[in-house]
């Protein structure tokens, strides 16, 4: 019985290399592994990972242009549209008056939008965060602005087909440079050749012997 009692004495009493217990190491060890582990983020929580892997993501899945083409001819359909309804409608309506109206009917129609999204069939979850609210606000704003300066000018008698290609084709202008500066976009040799063609064209357009006012 001395003897066991001795053995179990001896692995009670292990001595480490610094001079503590065996279970005092074994608590340490222990004690640092948790605190480890406590203090490590988990990668879901690291916003700077989660916002780097989000770019890369957007950097790779880049649609095809058969894919995103005819939306965008589309779209570009109906700035064309919506520019030649400014201008028949620009001598009979006050500018303010008439961005105040082309705004409000676009709310009314992206509201009905919005709600059958929402509670339609499909039920998309409508995600926003606070810059998302920001540069929706700044984006209506610059839009407001854009509507009342096009019944402006188009209520001076400037002819459409000199206006519409100096406003859309100057936004494209501005667009890529402001991208550039912004956000940081990069163009090729061929792009930039592009940006500068558009430019040529504006200005071909605005002195245009041809064109007259109305």
């Amino acid at each position: 019985m001395k003897r066991r009692v001795g053995d179990n004495d001896d692995l009670k009493h292990v001595s480490s290399a610094d001079g503590g217990s065996y279970q005092d190491d074994m608590l340490r060890a222990f004690s640092e592994t948790e605190s480890t582990r406590l203090l490590k983020k988990p990668p879901q929580l690291d916003k700077s990972s989660s916002i780097s892997s989000a770019e890369d993501s957007n950097n790779t899945k880049v649609a095809s242009l058969s894919h995103w083409i005819v939306p965008a001819l589309l779209c570009a359909m109906s700035y064309a549209l919506y520019n030649i309804f400014i201008k028949k409608g620009s001598a009979s309506i006050h500018p303010i008056l008439g961005g105040v109206i082309l705004q409000f009917v676009a709310a009314i129609i992206g509201l009905v939008l919005l709600l059958i999204l929402t509670y339609g069939p499909t039920e998309e979850q409508m995600f926003y965060d606070n810059s998302g609210i920001y540069y929706s606000v700044l984006a209506g704003i610059s839009v407001g602005a854009a509507e009342i300066i096009s019944f402006t000018v188009s209520g001076m008698g400037v002819p459409a087909t000199q206006s519409i290609p100096i406003i859309i084709g100057g936004s494209v202008f501005f667009g890529t440079l402001l991208g550039k500066i912004f956000l940081g976009e990069m163009l090729s040799l061929t792009g930039w050749l592009g940006v500068l063609l558009i430019a040529v064209g504006i200005v071909l357009v605005a002195t245009d012997p041809n064109s007259s006012l109305e």
